[in-house]
């Protein structure tokens, strides 16, 4: 799978939320649409994804949401020569998009994180197009996007956890390579 992507200093980035339905491997995510089945797969460690409200045909376009367990997962999320970003990579984004605000050249329009929205512990479904809470593959952090569209500023807050296990949240990548062609 070829994904869309964006330099921003000497990382390369993903430009939309992951929209996967298989792992690297070729193994399915299986997709989850009852709140009951979404608890299920929590309680048994199950990887899961599943569209905003369940919609693919109105939230397709904002990639999917995953579960911990497939975020977790070890035959691969993410493509071929992207990973799912630890807590330094979002920290060295959030400082070059600080640095770059500041300079008045800013390359939030190539990354903005569109928000797909989250499902809670209760499946329920929350936040679209309102905060964008990405997953972290350092263990017990996800970061949280909020854009300022006055300032056109994009703010990315690290968010230490303990009880988002039976959360889903969108998921952005990063390259494991800095020689890919953009």
């Amino acid at each position: 799978m070829e994904l869309e992507q964006t330099r921003i200093g000497d990382q390369i980035w993903a430009t939309k939320n992951l929209n996967v339905t298989k792992f690297r491997n070729g193994d399915l995510i299986q997709e989850v649409k009852s709140n009951d089945e979404w608890a299920l797969y929590i309680n048994e460690g199950k990887p899961a994804r599943c569209f905003f409200n369940n919609d693919q045909e109105k939230y397709g376009t904002y990639g999917q949401i995953y579960n911990i367990h497939a975020v977790n997962d070890k035959r691969g999320l993410s493509p071929l020569n992207f990973r799912i970003p630890n807590k330094e990579d979002w920290e060295k984004l959030n400082i070059h998009l600080e640095r770059d605000y500041f300079r008045g050249s800013s390359q939030i329009a190539s990354f903005f994180p569109h928000s797909g929205g989250c499902r809670h512990n209760n499946a329920e479904f929350a936040g679209f197009a309102e905060i964008s809470q990405l997953w972290c593959s350092t263990t017990n952090y996800l970061f949280q996007c909020n854009y300022d569209p006055s300032s056109k500023k994009l703010v990315l807050s690290e968010i230490k956890y303990d009880f988002f296990y039976g959360i889903g949240f969108a998921v952005r990548c990063v390259s494991d390579k800095n020689n890919i062609n953009i």
